[in-house]
């Protein structure tokens, strides 16, 4: 079997007996795990991906909020829960559900700081209800509700100000301080990445998406996890820009077993960013 088949069969073999993906084999389905490898896995896999979309679809609430077992707040894989199922075509109505809580949850607003220099009155999303709001969430959140039909939404809006307004000193973000306490901190790649995707379409963001882009090629090529590799073959596709180093680089670390480190996200990340170089799609360009 080729790179792509023992892939999928890693990923068809670690799902879940309810239908979900854990994030390794034996473990329990989990959201995160769950909407990757729906996204990675094809029409042939389509039972596998159709048990995957009802174990995704039964964990969002009444208010369209996935809430984990014996848990009882909105979790942040909302988001992703969107994305995957706009993406994979789920009822209208499910996703419907869904956007509607993402366009009503937001981050608990903080009062200005010289500390913190950042606009703190910009809404965007948190990690968890009754938090402040940080770059990532608000990606997955701005990439679901583009994909869903939301683009030209006021919150969508917003949420691409609060990235420009986050973006690092030199290019690129963080989790969501370009500084504190007068001290400058630095750039992440797989955020700069998660940032770059979730910023398509945005207006006047031309300048920080060239710069954000600098940082993430300089991270693929020098700090080169398995993470920063995907995404960085995802999001340099969609900006326009060779992958073949990064695709390269990322296939020759999957393991035997076909995954990559035993874990079924990274593992259903990597299939995405191969799947581009394929000509296959990018999941992830709206």
């Amino acid at each position: 079997m080729d790179a792509f088949d023992l892939a999928r069969a890693f990923l068809l073999k670690s799902q879940c007996a309810d239908g979900g993906w854990p994030y390794r084999g034996g473990g329990n389905s989990s959201p995160e795990p769950t909407c990757h490898a729906l996204l990675s896995l094809g029409a042939a896999e389509a039972t596998a991906r159709q048990r995957g979309m009802e174990w995704l679809v039964g964990r969002l609430e009444g208010t369209g909020a996935v809430v984990l077992v014996n848990d009882s707040d909105p979790h942040w894989t909302t988001s992703l829960a969107l994305f995957t199922l706009a993406t994979l075509g789920a009822p209208s109505a499910v996703r419907e559900r869904c956007a509607a809580f993402l366009l009503s949850w937001e981050g608990v607003h903080a009062d200005p700081d010289p500390a913190l220099p950042m606009d703190t009155s910009l809404r965007g999303w948190p990690w968890t209800s009754g938090a402040f709001t940080w770059v990532e969430p608000t990606c997955y959140a701005l990439l679901a509700l583009k994909r869903a039909g939301y683009a030209g939404h006021e919150r969508v809006a917003e949420g691409e100000r609060l990235l420009l307004d986050r973006m690092c000193d030199g290019g690129g973000w963080n989790n969501g301080n370009r500084e504190i306490l007068g001290r400058t901190l630095p750039p992440m790649t797989s955020i700069t990445a998660w940032t770059l995707l979730a910023l398509q379409g945005a207006a006047k963001a031309e300048d920080a998406v060239a710069q954000g882009l600098v940082v993430l090629e300089h991270g693929a090529a020098h700090y080169p996890s398995t993470l920063t590799l995907a995404l960085a073959t995802l999001a340099c596709h969609v900006l326009g820009r060779p992958v073949e180093t990064w695709a390269q680089a990322l296939q020759e670390r999957q393991s035997e077993d076909g995954s990559w480190r035993g874990q079924v996200h990274l593992t259903a990340l990597s299939l995405l960013a191969l799947q581009v170089v394929e000509g296959v799609g990018n999941a992830f360009q709206l």
